[in-house]
């Protein structure tokens, strides 16, 4: 299943009392916001962190999809991100009919 390192940002600073809901995330709180990032989300772990900062009544003020870390590149864990082009080989026909 595919792993994406996510930034949550929430307005405001968290308080301690609430923080050890978001243990499995790096938590940086600056003077106007808390910044939550995770090392690897799955689509069900996102969501996870979605319903529990709305459960907790913060005001979600942004979320992103980082680029994969230098270590996920390293070790080949990281989604590769180019773009690639089918090259399957197809034969063009003609309805003739």
């Amino acid at each position: 299943m595919e792993r994406s390192r996510y930034e949550f940002r929430i307005r405001g600073r968290v308080s301690d009392a609430f923080l050890g809901a978001f243990d499995d995330l790096t938590v940086t709180v600056r003077s106007a916001e808390t910044v939550l990032r995770s090392d690897g989300l799955d689509q069900a772990g996102l969501y996870g962190v979605l319903g529990r900062i709305q459960s907790l009544g913060f005001e979600l003020i942004g979320v992103r999809r980082l680029p994969p870390s230098q270590d996920d590149e390293d070790t080949g864990d990281a989604e590769d991100t180019e773009d690639t082009e089918d090259t399957e080989d197809t034969e063009d026909t003609e309805d003739t009919a």
